[in-house]
């Protein structure tokens, strides 16, 4: 008896690994592996990426300010972006990520900014608004000539004050002070009558002549 042995055989490996020896008959399995994906049709077999399993398996490391400390989530994870306590975070089509920043209204009315609703960012327009529109009152008291009503003066408005008839201002700014002081002129003009209880005339010689209720 003649015994015929099927002696043809072929080598297989993977990478760095020991070969091994396929004989005539022996089956080899190919198996998935992590992130991959082996189908067969007939005595065709197409390996390719299986997505499912990849982001499940890859992770992403990122880092905030350059912080040694890393943190990994993996792709099927994928990140989460939460609001900040100034900011509001969205994720728009294609995966943008756009924070925006809470504002809130600053408006001033009376003279004095208004406390905002909440305790959020304001715009510069807002500010330069305020600003422009807080001031200080002023108004006219005592012996007043016509009415006087109490008037607003804004930021960079200007007050003038003047000086009436038989009066003088003057203007001191020598202490870092805004002082306005006023005082009669020394030659009264335009007057119907003059009330005092005594009027002191200066004469020469140190005589003054003195005009009171008793007389000259």
């Amino acid at each position: 008896t003649t015994v015929i042995k099927d002696t043809a055989a072929w080598k297989i490996k993977a990478n760095s690994t020991a070969a091994e020896t396929i004989k005539g008959g022996d089956e080899v399995v190919f198996k998935d592996g992590a992130g991959v994906k082996i189908t067969q049709s007939g005595k065709e077999f197409t390996i390719s990426a299986d997505t499912s399993k990849l982001s499940q398996s890859t992770k992403l490391s990122y880092t905030a300010n350059g912080v040694a400390a890393k943190q990994e989530v993996t792709l099927a994870d994928g990140l989460n972006f939460i609001d900040g306590s100034l900011t509001t975070a969205t994720v728009g089509p294609n995966g943008a990520v756009k924070y925006d920043v809470k504002t809130t209204s600053l408006t001033a009315s009376n003279g004095k900014v208004n406390t905002p609703a909440t305790n959020n960012l304001v715009t510069a327009n807002d500010i330069a608004t305020a600003i422009n529109n807080v001031g200080w009152k002023a108004n006219a008291g005592g012996n007043v000539d016509g009415t006087s009503a109490s008037t607003l003066v804004k930021s960079g408005e200007e007050v003038v004050f003047k000086a009436g008839d038989n009066l003088i201002v003057k203007q001191d700014l020598s202490t870092g002070k805004q002082e306005y002081t006023y005082k009669l002129n020394k030659d009264l003009t335009g007057l119907d009558s003059v009330t005092s209880k005594k009027l002191t005339v200066p004469g020469t010689g140190g005589k003054d002549t003195v005009i009171d209720s008793n007389g000259i």
